[in-house]
């Protein structure tokens, strides 16, 4: 019997101590000042990217009910020699107002993490491109370079291979500002008031992040999704933006190629805007946009793109009462040059101009006695474009039939290239009414300050008379049987001043 009760106290003094052991392996945590162990943490980041890690605020760990780590005030240094803003301002990388990771804690008994929830709270990133080409998200240190930690990035890292089990039930992001400068182009765009929920089955993924935004003042919303990485292999992306609710809307769905050595974006892009003025106003917020751009816009095209040159293919292109296809291809870098192929199978600019001459009549009149008087712009600079020096490019436009002016323009063939700052016009070509046969040639560029096309034109018509009613010249009080055939060839000069 005392044998009996003995072992029976032993045995609740053995549980009785489990419990307490377990208690502080689950309680313990808690009570452990984390913020001892901030330098461990520093050194491990300063390891890993070469960048200096700032922990300003407090870390803190509990295991019960769920494992759960916050830390606040988090900042990630930019390029050391690039860490002041130009209003002289810290500028890191990255900078953190809180981040909390919780843990669901029955996996962890399998060696799985099973992240329940992760929140990002007030992140702020600034991404910068420096004039020497480096950029402050590029990460470099002693011990890999660059190179190789990009590769570790994209294939998951030796975690992985060592058999983690990682997944992210659900990613939260709120009032995140995301910063670009690009200090060679001077190109600056911020986003902000980013609110995002994502999860990833893993850290290779798939990938899924839903949420919204603000660029220059505008909502956005956006839903992208990522295929699993592995390795080098193309991995697929879906991914559609809408501006302003349904002010404009792209699609993208396609795939990503040589993730570890050269992306390049693979796949099917759409656009479309119900009215291409109020696009155009809502984003550029420089004055009202020509009435002309008061069309719907649908797109549909192939593209492809790197960080060094961007195609479309296959365009389908509906602007309101033009429809056409062709081809887009931009090369980009220090010298840029884009070529353009489109094909326009019918043109109502009668109904495209709807409205638009409305408004240019209005302001035609007063507009041109005032600018006079201000000494504003000379006509001749609008017909003249100055070109970049560095841009050199082709375009090639055929139409084959455009209503105006209640007659049709058939025949429409325009071929222009720009080479050093010099817009030669090769051919404008058409067949007017009234059977009449036009084509201009030419060179426009920029002379000591002054913009100046020098060009060519010949027109032949056999039916003078239908062509100059077409334009409502009003032949009517010339006798008929006169203004029958007309040949012409002329050269002619225009500049700011004239037009000779």
């Amino acid at each position: 019997m005392l044998r009996g009760f003995t072992l029976k106290k032993l045995l609740i003094g053995i549980a009785v101590l489990l419990v307490v052991v377990i208690a502080a392996l689950l309680i313990g945590p808690s009570f452990v000042n984390w913020n001892n162990h901030k330098a461990d943490i520093i050194a491990a980041v300063r390891d890993a990217t070469g960048r200096e890690l700032a922990i300003n605020g407090d870390i803190s760990l509990r295991i019960i009910p769920a494992p759960a780590l916050s830390v606040h005030d988090v900042r990630l240094a930019g390029l050391p020699d690039n860490d002041k803003g130009t209003d002289g301002d810290a500028a890191p990388l990255l900078h953190l107002k809180a981040l909390e990771v919780r843990v669901a804690l029955a996996p962890l008994i399998s060696g799985e993490v099973q992240v329940t929830s992760v929140g990002l709270i007030e992140p702020r990133l600034v991404l910068e491109g420096l004039p020497d080409g480096r950029a402050n998200w590029q990460f470099e240190t002693a011990a890999t370079g660059a190179g190789a930690q990009a590769g570790a990035l994209s294939s998951g890292g030796a975690g992985n291979e060592a058999g983690l089990a990682l997944s992210l039930d659900k990613l939260t992001v709120e009032k995140a500002t995301v910063i670009y400068r690009d200090h060679r182009s001077g190109v600056a765009e911020k986003i902000e008031n980013i609110e995002l929920e994502g999860s990833a089955s893993s850290l290779q993924g798939p990938f899924r992040f839903i949420g919204t935004a603000a660029a220059r003042g505008l909502p956005l919303g956006f839903d992208l999704s990522l295929d699993a990485l592995a390795g080098n292999k193309p991995v697929g992306v879906r991914l559609t933006l809408e501006l302003a609710g349904d002010a404009a809307k792209a699609a993208f769905s396609g795939r990503v190629e040589g993730l570890e050595t050269a992306p390049r974006l693979i796949g099917q892009l759409e656009l479309s805007a119900g009215n291409v003025a109020a696009v155009h106003n809502a984003l550029l917020k420089s004055g009202q946009a020509p009435p002309l751009l008061q069309q719907p816009l649908q797109l549909k095209a192939a593209l492809e793109a790197s960080a060094k040159a961007a195609t479309l293919n296959d365009i389908d292109l509906t602007f309101g009462p033009l429809q056409g296809g062709g081809a887009v291809t931009a090369t980009l870098g220090d010298s840029p040059s884009y070529d353009l192929a489109l094909a326009i199978s019918r043109l109502d600019l009668d109904r495209l101009l709807e409205g638009a001459g409305e408004a240019d009549g209005k302001s035609g009149t007063s507009g041109s006695s005032e600018g006079d008087a201000n000494g504003a712009s000379a006509p001749g600079e609008a017909l003249i474009p100055a070109l970049p020096a560095n841009l050199n490019g082709s375009v090639v436009v055929t139409v084959e039939g455009v209503r105006y002016r209640g007659g049709v323009v058939s025949q429409v063939q325009l071929d222009a290239s720009a080479e050093n700052g010099v817009l030669r016009l090769e051919r404008l070509s058409a067949l007017l009414p009234g059977g009449s046969d036009l084509r201009l040639s030419g060179d426009a560029q920029t002379q000591d300050g002054v913009p100046h096309f020098k060009g060519s034109v010949d027109l032949a018509s056999n039916n003078l008379r239908g062509l100059l009613t077409w334009l409502d010249a009003n032949p009517a009080n010339i006798p008929a049987g006169r203004l029958a055939n007309m040949v012409l060839t002329s050269d002619f000069t225009i500049n700011p001043q004239q037009a000779q």
